[in-house]
């Protein structure tokens, strides 16, 4: 659970910082994004995010830490 925190916050700074720069979501900058962009980002956060942490936390429960921290 701790875990799930330190993502949120830490999406929720980044959202912030990129406000506070200027880096604002418009319907110009969401019509250029193209079909193939949107399936991308659909993967990276499927993949990246869901089944890589879970399987990461998976191991640290099942292996030993030392062989564990050999990914790292």
């Amino acid at each position: 659970m701790l875990s799930a925190y330190e993502m949120l916050l830490g999406g929720g700074v980044l959202v912030v910082l990129g406000a506070v720069r200027g880096e604002r979501l418009t319907s110009e900058t969401l019509a250029s994004i193209t079909v193939a962009s949107w399936w991308a980002f659909a993967y990276l956060v499927v993949v990246g995010s869901l089944f890589a942490f879970t399987a990461y936390v998976w191991v640290l429960d099942h292996a030993p830490l030392s062989l564990v921290m050999t990914y790292a």
